[in-house]
Protein backbone atom coordinates (compact mmCIF):
# COMPACT_ATOMS: atom_id res chain seq x y z
CA UNK A 1 0.00 0.00 0.00
CA UNK A 2 1.34 3.54 -1.38
CA UNK A 3 0.96 6.39 1.12
CA UNK A 4 -0.70 9.52 0.26
CA UNK A 5 2.16 12.12 0.43
CA UNK A 6 1.69 15.88 0.38
CA UNK A 7 4.51 17.94 -0.11
CA UNK A 8 6.54 19.09 2.79
CA UNK A 9 5.72 22.67 4.29
CA UNK A 10 6.91 24.39 7.58
CA UNK A 11 4.50 23.96 10.15
CA UNK A 12 3.82 24.37 13.91
CA UNK A 13 2.03 21.13 15.43
CA UNK A 14 0.23 21.66 19.31
CA UNK A 15 0.45 18.63 20.75
CA UNK A 16 -2.40 17.20 23.17
CA UNK A 17 -0.10 17.27 25.86
CA UNK A 18 0.71 21.14 25.31
CA UNK A 19 3.81 20.95 23.53
CA UNK A 20 4.49 23.07 20.20
CA UNK A 21 6.59 21.24 17.66
CA UNK A 22 8.03 23.22 14.33
CA UNK A 23 9.17 21.92 11.64
CA UNK A 24 8.87 20.02 7.87
CA UNK A 25 5.68 18.00 7.93
CA UNK A 26 4.39 15.50 5.50
CA UNK A 27 0.78 13.98 6.01
CA UNK A 28 0.83 10.32 5.69
CA UNK A 29 -1.64 7.33 6.52
CA UNK A 30 0.45 6.77 9.68
CA UNK A 31 0.29 10.07 11.08
CA UNK A 32 2.58 13.94 10.27
CA UNK A 33 6.35 13.05 9.67
CA UNK A 34 8.27 15.86 10.96
CA UNK A 35 11.64 16.47 9.87
CA UNK A 36 14.32 17.87 12.09
CA UNK A 37 11.45 18.43 14.56
CA UNK A 38 12.39 21.67 16.71
CA UNK A 39 10.87 23.62 19.80
CA UNK A 40 11.49 27.32 19.95
CA UNK A 41 11.32 29.65 22.98
CA UNK A 42 11.23 33.26 22.96
CA UNK A 43 12.38 35.88 25.20
CA UNK A 44 11.83 39.37 25.44
CA UNK A 45 14.84 40.82 25.38
CA UNK A 46 15.17 44.55 27.37
CA UNK A 47 15.44 47.48 27.06
CA UNK A 48 14.87 47.24 23.50
CA UNK A 49 12.12 45.24 23.42
CA UNK A 50 13.86 42.65 20.89
CA UNK A 51 12.70 38.86 20.84
CA UNK A 52 15.05 36.27 21.29
CA UNK A 53 14.23 33.19 19.48
CA UNK A 54 15.99 30.09 20.94
CA UNK A 55 14.77 26.68 18.66
CA UNK A 56 16.15 23.66 20.24
CA UNK A 57 15.89 19.76 19.69
CA UNK A 58 12.37 18.00 20.37
CA UNK A 59 14.27 14.77 20.63
CA UNK A 60 17.75 15.27 21.43
CA UNK A 61 19.16 12.01 21.61
CA UNK A 62 17.74 10.77 19.01
CA UNK A 63 19.87 9.48 15.37
CA UNK A 64 16.64 10.01 13.57
CA UNK A 65 16.11 13.23 11.63
CA UNK A 66 12.22 12.57 11.31
CA UNK A 67 9.57 11.58 13.61
CA UNK A 68 5.86 10.49 13.48
CA UNK A 69 2.96 12.11 15.37
CA UNK A 70 0.02 10.39 15.53
CA UNK A 71 -2.91 12.40 14.29
CA UNK A 72 -5.17 12.14 17.45
CA UNK A 73 -2.00 13.72 19.26
CA UNK A 74 -2.40 16.66 17.65
CA UNK A 75 -4.37 19.32 19.28
CA UNK A 76 -3.71 21.68 16.16
CA UNK A 77 -1.35 22.82 13.49
CA UNK A 78 -1.07 25.75 11.44
CA UNK A 79 2.48 26.81 8.74
CA UNK A 80 4.88 28.66 10.30
CA UNK A 81 5.19 32.30 10.32
CA UNK A 82 7.56 33.04 7.92
CA UNK A 83 9.77 35.50 9.97
CA UNK A 84 10.69 32.28 11.87
CA UNK A 85 11.78 30.03 8.79
CA UNK A 86 15.68 31.16 8.16
CA UNK A 87 16.12 30.74 12.00
CA UNK A 88 14.46 27.27 12.17
CA UNK A 89 16.42 26.29 9.12
CA UNK A 90 19.75 28.09 10.73
CA UNK A 91 19.39 25.91 14.02
CA UNK A 92 17.99 22.48 12.84
CA UNK A 93 20.66 22.80 9.86
CA UNK A 94 23.40 23.10 12.63
CA UNK A 95 21.96 20.62 14.49
CA UNK A 96 22.20 17.78 11.85
CA UNK A 97 25.35 18.57 11.10
CA UNK A 98 26.41 18.34 14.34
CA UNK A 99 24.45 14.74 14.44
CA UNK A 100 25.69 13.59 11.26
CA UNK A 101 29.67 14.69 12.53
CA UNK A 102 28.96 13.23 15.84
CA UNK A 103 30.25 16.59 17.66
CA UNK A 104 27.72 17.25 19.67
CA UNK A 105 29.56 19.44 22.22
CA UNK A 106 28.17 17.34 25.52
CA UNK A 107 29.55 18.35 29.07
CA UNK A 108 29.14 15.87 32.09
CA UNK A 109 29.84 17.92 35.01
CA UNK A 110 28.85 14.89 37.57
CA UNK A 111 31.99 15.62 40.11
CA UNK A 112 32.35 16.00 43.26
CA UNK A 113 33.79 19.73 45.04
CA UNK A 114 37.52 18.41 45.00
CA UNK A 115 37.53 17.34 41.39
CA UNK A 116 37.06 18.94 38.45
CA UNK A 117 37.27 16.64 35.80
CA UNK A 118 33.73 15.11 34.49
CA UNK A 119 32.98 11.69 35.46
CA UNK A 120 30.21 8.93 34.24
CA UNK A 121 26.79 8.05 36.25
CA UNK A 122 28.13 4.69 37.59
CA UNK A 123 31.65 6.23 38.88
CA UNK A 124 29.16 8.83 40.46
CA UNK A 125 26.45 6.30 41.86
CA UNK A 126 29.83 4.49 43.15
CA UNK A 127 30.58 7.75 45.11
CA UNK A 128 27.09 8.09 46.17
CA UNK A 129 26.96 4.42 47.65
CA UNK A 130 30.77 4.26 49.49
CA UNK A 131 30.01 7.96 51.17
Amino acid sequence: MTENITPQQYEVLKLRTGQEIVGMTRNTTTGVHITLPMMCHLTVQSPRKDTLATFYPYAPMSQDATIVIPNNMIAHRNKMNEQFIPFYDSASAEWMQMLDEGKVPLINNLSTSNESRPIGFKQHMDRVVQA
